[in-house]
């Protein structure tokens, strides 16, 4: 058999969190200050992740060992059909006096603007069961998701509809943001 190898290592250093702050249409613009703002002043690295409304739409080939380029050739080719419902950003910052990182989370909640005017039609996305499960099981807020997520458009669209009224709020949602985000489709 394979024996084990003892290795020494000094303990890691010790990480503080703050409060996450959820960021939807309504506080915008105040966390895109306050992000960089520490960005800007107390920021070594930033990490950044995503949840999806579902992740798994083509046979998958083993890419555990594939360059990083591949993978996220892959990811993007046979995921956009589904939405990205949250962004996360974290910032890290190394306080050597006290040998941690002062870390702090943003979860971005984004949710497509609805078309309501012209020939424009809304975005359409899936979402898969499994997905949707796991987003639940960790307390994924879906009303914040659908009644105040930053509201986004396509670049298509945003072209189309520059000389038009917003169409960001519903009229189920009291938030009066306009569009604050473009994406490639």
């Amino acid at each position: 058999g394979r024996s084990l190898e003892v290795v020494h290592t000094i303990n890691p250093p010790s990480f503080v969190f703050p409060s996450t702050m959820d960021v939807i249409d309504t506080n915008f613009d105040e966390a895109m200050a306050l992000f960089e703002h520490i960005i800007q002043t107390k920021c070594d690295f930033v990490a950044f992740d995503t949840e999806l409304t579902g992740l798994d739409c083509a046979p998958k080939p083993p890419l555990f060992l594939a360059p990083t380029n591949d993978r996220y050739q892959f990811l993007c080719k046979y995921s956009g059909d589904f939405q990205i419902s949250q962004f996360g950003l974290c910032t890290f910052f190394f306080e050597p006096e006290h040998d941690r990182y002062l870390i702090h989370p943003f979860n971005f909640y984004v949710f497509p603007t609805p078309v309501q005017q012209g020939n424009d039609k809304d975005r359409r996305f899936m979402c898969q069961a499994s997905s949707m499960k796991f987003l639940a099981s960790y307390k994924f807020d879906f009303n914040k998701w659908l009644y105040h997520g930053v509201p986004y458009t396509s670049r298509a669209a945003s072209t189309t509809n520059m000389s038009t009224p917003s169409t960001a709020s519903s009229s189920s949602s009291s938030s009066s943001a306009s569009v604050v985000g473009v994406c490639d489709d």
